[in-house]
């Protein structure tokens, strides 16, 4: 199945579970057009797919949902990430079966991932805050015993 993103500029495929129907995506938002997704939209960070790397959005029709499957539909967050997850309704390009690692993340509804979020892609990729990559200490225990050593302070 087949579904247009919300600017028109990409079609992409659907893989849907046997008793999902297209109506189960009420709009799809492309990585060009997500700005426009509003704060209820699931956002998956495509990683590995050189064709569609970059942030897509999916904003679910609850209405067809809580039709196509009424055993399991809650309205919260959890259930529409494992839509996506348990390939209920995923991105056909994506492989059915993951290994090693995971050619997507999850991360959130776009009302929830921060401002300024950068496009995270590929193996080997740096965190970011405010455009700079993050240096982390190059030693962070003094050695293999460190971790034994009892805690002290208030808890």
């Amino acid at each position: 199945m087949d579904k247009k993103c919300f600017c028109n500029k990409k079609k992409i495929k659907l893989r849907l579970a046997k008793d999902f129907t297209e109506n189960v995506i009420d709009i799809l938002y492309c990585p060009d057009c997500l700005d426009q997704a509003g704060p209820e939209t699931l956002v998956v960070n495509v990683l590995r797919d050189k064709n569609n790397i970059g942030l897509w959005g999916i904003r679910f029709n609850k209405i067809v949902l809580k039709d196509q499957d009424p055993e399991e539909y809650i309205d919260k967050y959890l259930y529409f990430a494992g839509v996506f997850i348990m390939q209920k309704c995923i991105f056909d390009f994506l492989p059915k079966d993951v290994k090693i690692r995971s050619p997507y993340r999850i991360l959130g509804y776009k009302g929830d991932v921060p401002e300024g979020y950068e496009n995270i892609t590929g193996p080997d990729f740096l965190l970011m805050a405010n455009g700079k990559p993050i240096k982390f200490p190059k030693k962070t225990r003094s050695g293999p015993l460190e971790s034994y050593k009892k805690a002290s302070g208030d808890f």
